[in-house]
């Protein structure tokens, strides 16, 4: 990487190193600096191998013409998600580089990053009606199919992520202020947990598994393996995802774009709706702000968050009409 970058060694001429160890120094440096979680210190380390990478292969010095290049690179050549990531964190290094006298000026300053056209999501929600007969399609009495149908219920009553489904333990589901609650242990954030009201239809869906489990401890997982290799082991996000899949192939629903998180985004969409207000959607998808006001917010409102009892009213009426109707036996069929 043939650039200011690289002027670490003259202001350091005592350190006799390769240039790609140079730059290697640069990033862990970055890194250290940033003071993140462990894996975000992945996130931040990938995106800034990848941005030496695509300077050093293309022979480019750093500059605002190259980062305009580069973003247009990841634009062509990496996911949506993961172009924005990757290319705002490159304008965090740059950024990070001028301040520390690595460049002399910060080239990213006043870029523009990249966007998601309006109209453009890489996750489609489903209805009310499409996550009742994605639910009533897990049908059985199996241990797998019990699970799967609460599965299935956690994801769209409560909103959560794949990650946070499989991170859960059966401690986590406990009873605060009168109120059946589920702590939620959040994506790159070690140690630190939420809570979000359970929804007596979510929980029944639940105790329906725990009762073919039988006697557990409590620091099991919540939903855990039956097959032999791993049996009563965590659970992995992929078996999720594929739980997910296959429910919605089921009802004739098969796209890239319906996945876990179109769970989540219907848990948003079905309250707002709704009616609910959109801060206790946020609160309820823990999209927090910084703001020193919305922790003393998330105390007060967070046991009285009606979000989750609106949506599972919503899907598990709908299914309580497919089931008195006879349908759910004809949606379990195909």
């Amino acid at each position: 990487m043939k650039n200011e970058m690289v002027s670490l060694k003259q202001k350091q001429p005592a350190v006799e190193v390769e240039e790609n160890k140079v730059v290697n120094a640069v990033i862990e440096q970055w890194v250290r600096e940033a003071d993140v979680a462990a894996l975000t210190e992945k996130s931040y380390r990938a995106a800034a191998n990848a941005f030496a990478a695509y300077l050093s292969s293309n022979k480019v010095v750093l500059s605002e013409t190259a980062l305009i290049e580069y973003r247009e690179h990841l634009k062509r050549t990496r996911a949506v998600s993961t172009a924005k990531l990757y290319f705002g964190l490159a304008r965090k290094f740059t950024a990070w580089m001028a301040k520390r006298g690595y460049i002399s000026f910060n080239y990213g300053e006043g870029l523009k990053g990249v966007k998601l056209a309006a109209d453009v999501h890489n996750r489609d929600a489903v209805s009310a009606n499409d996550a009742a007969e994605a639910i009533a399609a897990v049908s059985g009495t199996d241990i797998i199919s019990v699970r799967n149908r609460a599965i299935m219920s956690v994801l769209a009553g409560c909103g959560l992520r794949s990650v946070e489904v499989v991170r859960l333990d059966v401690k986590d589901m406990e009873k605060r202020r009168g109120v059946w609650t589920l702590r939620v242990h959040g994506k790159a954030r070690a140690g630190k947990s939420d809570t979000v009201v359970l929804p007596d239809e979510v929980k029944a869906e639940i105790d329906a598994y725990m009762k073919l489990r039988g006697r557990v401890n409590a620091n099991a997982p919540l939903f855990v393996s039956e097959s032999r290799r791993n049996a009563g082991s965590r659970l992995h996000t992929q078996t999720v995802s594929g739980v997910v899949k296959a429910a919605f192939r089921k009802i004739g629903i098969d796209s890239a774009r319906i996945t876990c998180h179109s769970l989540r985004h219907a848990n948003a969409t079905i309250a707002l709706d709704a009616g609910v207000d959109i801060d206790s959607v946020a609160l309820n998808l823990r999209h927090r702000s910084t703001a020193t006001t919305s922790i003393y917010r998330h105390d007060t409102k967070v046991f009285t968050n009606d979000c989750n009892r609106v949506v599972a009213r919503e899907i598990f009426g709908r299914l309580k009409e497919l089931v008195s109707n006879g349908e759910t036996a004809k949606i379990a069929n195909g």
